[in-house]
């Protein structure tokens, strides 16, 4: 029996491989193959295909995008990351923040995909999941080394190009505080960047970007992937908060956006409307004058939603707002609104209008319902 099927093999082993060969050829001809079990095929790209297989074992949807993102730009280019990471959304398989961590990640890929030619990387930019694809290619030229300050002001070039009102400079920051650990050494690689063409105004972004990096980095996350870091957080505050840390800044735009970004370390999808509320009180005390106050209380109600709005239509009003000054209400109103328009206009619908009928002074309604005019 054994002799008869050694015969077989050894007479048909030459005709076994030209099979497996034309199978081979086959596959890559048409583009059509699987990836640990994902169905990615060039011809036609189908998104939905790619996110409906997955999620099936111990990884989630998100992490299955995030680790297969070199292999979908190979099938579908950016384009078609682009739009695996849009059906995702839309389709409620994770919130804006992963949205955001996959759009980022795909920028820095955009950059090696297309080198130099920053218009055809700036190409696919838009206002989708708070303009993760834009920071992050902006974050990979920031990464290059050499003359990298004049390649951030062509890339930013053609973001203004592309839309004049854009802005610039953010990805760089989170690049410089990630990569240095130092925030003065960033703040001051931020600075640099100020010249005739871009003044200081123009690259408040990149302050903004370090402050977030650190918040990122302070609460044990890596902010480009949104993965824990094994050993612990990189960078640990001698300041009892962050309101504490932020006071030490002597320049008041420094002082704004650590307070803007910092204000919500520890905000996360775990964290109870309890806890949101008991931050947003801490943003009232004594520490912060009336800007810096505002500040705090956009970003603690902004981080809050954007976890929230993950996982549910709207976001209910916590009976103390209610009863802070007007100008705090309305930054409460600025920071929840501004995130639920994110979702919005990145194809995710969420229920604005029951969020704007919550409040009681008339004043208030109208500019909750002027946020979302334009959409």
């Amino acid at each position: 029996m054994f002799s008869k099927v050694r015969f077989f093999f050894v007479t048909h082993f030459r005709l076994l491989v030209c099979v497996h060969a034309a199978v081979l050829l086959l596959l890559l001809c048409t583009g059509a193959y699987v990836h640990y079990g994902l169905p990615f095929s060039k011809d036609p790209f189908d998104p939905a295909a790619v996110v409906l297989a997955m999620g099936k074992g111990d990884k989630t949807v998100f992490e299955e995008v995030r680790d297969s993102i070199k292999q979908i730009i190979d099938v579908g280019g950016i384009q078609g990351m682009i739009d695996v990471n849009e059906y995702a959304l839309v389709n409620n398989y994770y919130g804006i923040y992963q949205c955001h961590v996959i759009s980022h990640l795909t920028g820095h890929e955009a950059v090696v995909f297309y080198g130099q030619d920053y218009e055809a990387v700036i190409g696919h930019d838009n206002h989708f999941c708070e303009v993760g694809y834009r920071h992050g290619a902006e974050a990979q030229v920031a990464l290059s080394g050499g003359d990298y300050k004049n390649e951030l002001y062509d890339m930013c070039s053609a973001i203004k190009h592309k839309n004049p009102g854009a802005e610039c400079f953010h990805g760089a920051g989170h690049a410089f505080m990630n990569e240095t650990l130092d925030v003065e050494k960033s703040l001051s690689m931020c600075e640099d960047l100020v010249n005739d063409t871009y003044p200081e105004q123009e690259v408040v972004p990149c302050y903004n970007a370090v402050f977030a990096e650190l918040t990122n980095l302070v609460g044990g996350t890596d902010g480009g992937t949104g993965i824990e870091y094994t050993g612990g957080a990189p960078l640990t505050l001698s300041e009892s908060s962050p309101i504490e840390y932020c006071a030490k800044f002597d320049k008041e735009h420094y002082r704004v956006q650590c307070v803007f970004e910092f204000s919500g370390l520890g905000v996360n999808e775990f964290t109870t409307d309890d806890v949101i509320a008991e931050k947003l009180i801490q943003c009232t005390g004594p520490a912060y004058d009336q800007t810096l106050q505002e500040a705090c209380i956009k970003s603690v109600s902004a981080v809050g939603a954007q976890h929230t709005l993950a996982l549910q239509q709207t976001v209910v009003v916590p009976p103390l707002i209610q009863t802070l000054s007007e100008s705090l209400r309305q930054a409460y109103i600025v920071g929840v609104g501004t995130e639920m328009k994110q979702y919005i206009v990145s194809g995710a619908p969420r229920d604005y209008v029951s969020f704007c009928g919550s409040f009681l002074a008339d004043e208030d309604i109208a500019l909750c319902l002027g946020i979302f005019d334009s959409i």
